[in-house]
């Protein structure tokens, strides 16, 4: 996992290389998502469902919540993150985002909750196209701490609606998870 965490913190660092685009990422938006998990050597998959919202408040503070539910044949596992970051406006078109969440985990016969500290970063690569970055470490009560890394990009069909993919990498519950959602996004957010 160490391997990992050194790619998603590249990811989310060099994600933010200099480029030639317009605006700067909404931090305004809501989304939706379905997708796929897999846990290598359990034999099982998972169908995702996402749900998830940014609010970009003056002085560059955001407000955010994710929720997710993974259901492997029966056995549900929900997961929601809810907290604040603070923008940072690398170059005009990509921003840098620590942040500090509530975390929650809740599957069969069990719920825990904790923190989570993330960096991120998302660049307008152009005026149609998003790239993000985030590497992300959660502490549970009562489970092992674990780091998650995530990778996206959305396509903007025009400035208020938008389709993506995210892939992420995690730990969760001691095994290795990997997760791949589609995603549509509605920004109501102004750009710089």
């Amino acid at each position: 996992m160490k391997n990992v965490v050194k790619l998603g913190v590249v990811a989310a660092l060099t994600v933010g290389a200099p480029v030639m685009a317009a605006d700067a990422p909404s931090r305004s938006y809501l989304e939706a998502g379905v997708g796929y998990a897999e846990v290598p050597g359990v034999g099982q998959d998972a169908t995702v469902w996402n749900v998830a919202g940014s609010l970009e408040l003056p002085k560059n503070v955001l407000v955010a919540a994710d929720y997710r539910q993974a259901d492997y044949d029966g056995a549900k596992i929900k997961t929601l993150a809810a907290g604040l970051g603070y923008q940072f406006h690398l170059t005009p078109s990509v921003d840098l985002v620590p942040a500090a969440s509530f975390e929650q985990l809740k599957f069969p016969g069990n719920t825990a909750d904790g923190f989570g500290l993330s960096l991120g970063s998302a660049a307008r690569i152009s005026e149609k196209v998003e790239l993000s970055a985030t590497v992300k470490y959660v502490d549970l009560e009562q489970l092992p701490s674990f780091f998650s890394v995530k990778v996206g990009a959305r396509y903007h069909f025009n400035p208020q609606f938008a389709a993506g993919l995210d892939v992420q990498k995690s730990d969760l519950l001691m095994a290795s998870e990997t997760q791949a959602i589609a995603t549509l996004r509605y920004d109501f957010g102004a750009r710089r």
